[in-house]
């Protein structure tokens, strides 16, 4: 179950419908950002086409090595073991 905004937030929400709001734990004092779900899938489109766009120029001009998948499995195994420890 998702928890419930509070009327304070859906205040700040209303006043900037395409802004994050910025949410601190009074306890922690951690920082958040609460946005709307369809925001927060085009904020990762976006970011995710910038960076392959980066990766592509990046070949285009060279920059770039093959790929070997038996090595990426391995290290991907590695860390997972590691995660699990």
């Amino acid at each position: 179950m998702a928890p419930k905004i509070t009327d304070e937030m859906r205040e700040i929400l209303a006043r900037s419908p395409d802004q994050p709001v910025k949410v601190e734990d009074d306890q922690t004092h951690r920082v958040y950002f609460l946005i709307e779900s369809d925001q927060a899938r085009r904020l990762f489109d976006d970011y995710l086409r910038r960076e392959l766009q980066i990766g592509f120029e990046q070949a285009d001009r060279g920059e770039s090595q093959p790929w070997d998948i038996q090595q990426a499995l391995a290290e991907a195994h590695r860390r997972h073991s590691q995660q699990e420890s």
